[in-house]
């Protein structure tokens, strides 16, 4: 068959694939078509496995330095929230996924329900919800617990040009990161030790 949307033939069938997480089947669909267009987006284009993964080991290298179990991603539907996503999986944290339409009070709920202390953003996006009125100042403490707000343009920003090009390699020699996704906590799985079958679900809120 084909996709009518983008003119291309349909993914290769996985089936069979040992996949024991989430991440392992995408890094398993990145080596098969590394190629392939899987996010299109209308300010950043097209992008493939192979462009995507770079800045995925890139912030997996950041995440797995923040404190804590669970990291908060209040991100728009875009290529960043999909690469911090399967960053945050692949530093073996949780992901707890933030909606800002909820709004302050319950948002703080939720993630002192998801014992959430870190929330990745981005400034665009919270400079326009503070022009809508969205108080994020309110969030900055949850029951006498600081709430840390971290940036993903802060992040770019400050990777070296050594570090882009360490996470350029490993994302293309990404053995290592199979290994990585084999020991991604699942419920199922509670020490992150490969387990057939299991797949995450992040928090959701």
């Amino acid at each position: 068959g084909e996709d009518i949307r983008l003119g291309l033939p349909e993914c290769p069938n996985l089936e069979g694939t040992e996949a024991p997480s989430l991440p392992s089947l995408f890094l398993a669909q990145a080596r098969k078509t590394p190629k392939r267009p899987i996010i299109i987006d209308y300010l950043s284009g097209m992008k493939t496995y192979r462009t995507l993964l770079p800045g995925i080991e890139a912030l997996r290298g950041a995440f797995i330095k923040l404190p804590g179990e669970r990291l908060g991603i209040m991100l728009p539907c875009s290529p960043a929230v999909v690469s911090t996503y399967f960053a945050t999986l692949l530093s073996s944290k949780t992901p707890v996924m933030v909606n800002w339409t909820l709004g302050v009070g319950n948002i703080k709920h939720c993630l002192n329900l998801a014992s959430t202390e870190t929330i990745i953003t981005a400034r665009a996006l919270t400079s326009r919800l503070i022009r809508q009125g969205f108080n994020i100042d309110a969030i900055t403490t949850i029951e006498g617990k600081p709430i840390k707000w971290i940036f993903l343009e802060d992040l770019a920003a400050g990777f070296s040009k050594g570090e882009k090009l360490a996470a350029l390699m490993r994302s293309i020699f990404s053995r290592k990161l199979d290994k990585l996704s084999r020991r991604v906590k699942t419920k199922e799985n509670p020490d992150g030790i490969s387990a057939g079958g299991a797949i995450p679900a992040p928090y959701t809120h």
